[in-house]
C-alpha cells in the first residue's frame, strides 16, 4: 500500500512497484487508510508524513498500537529530512524512513528488506 496525497508520486511509485513485481493499493488521504488496511491488509505500507485529514505520524501510531495491524511494516517516505522527524517516525513504530527525493532502487531494496523481517 502506498499512501501519498501527491497524485504524481502515487502514480510513479505505483508504476515502480508494479514493475518490481508488487501488487499496489494506492491511497491519497489519511482518513481512509485505517479502514482500507483493516479491510484489505497489505504486506507493507509506504507512508507519507504530510497528508490531508490525518497525518502520517498519527496513522503510523494507530497502526502500530493495534494488534491487528502492528505486524505490518511501515516505511515513511517524506520530504521531511530533519533528524527530529526521523526520530519521531521511528519512535512511533516506523520500520524505516526514506526521504524525498529518493533513489528508486534503494526504495525497492528497503521494501524487500522490510518484507523479510
Amino acid at each position: 500500500m502506498i499512501v501519498d496525497d501527491d497524485v504524481h508520486v502515487l502514480e510513479s511509485l505505483s508504476s515502480l512497484l508494479r514493475e518490481a513485481g508488487f501488487e499496489v493499493i494506492a491511497v491519497e488521504d489519511g482518513s481512509t487508510v485505517l479502514a482500507k488496511v483493516l479491510n484489505e491488509p497489505p504486506s507493507l505500507i509506504v507512508l507519507d508524513l504530510m497528508l490531508p485529514q490525518m497525518p502520517g505520524l498519527e496513522i503510523c501510531e494507530a497502526l502500530k498500537s493495534n494488534v491487528a495491524t502492528q505486524h505490518i511494516p511501515v516505511i515513511m517516505l517524506t520530504a521531511k529530512a530533519g533528524g527530529v522527524d526521523k526520530i519521531i517516525g521511528l519512535k512511533l513504530g516506523a520500520d524505516d524512513y526514506v526521504t524525498k527525493p529518493f533513489n528508486p532502487r534503494e526504495l525497492i531494496l528497503r521494501i524487500n528488506r522490510s518484507l523479510l523481517m
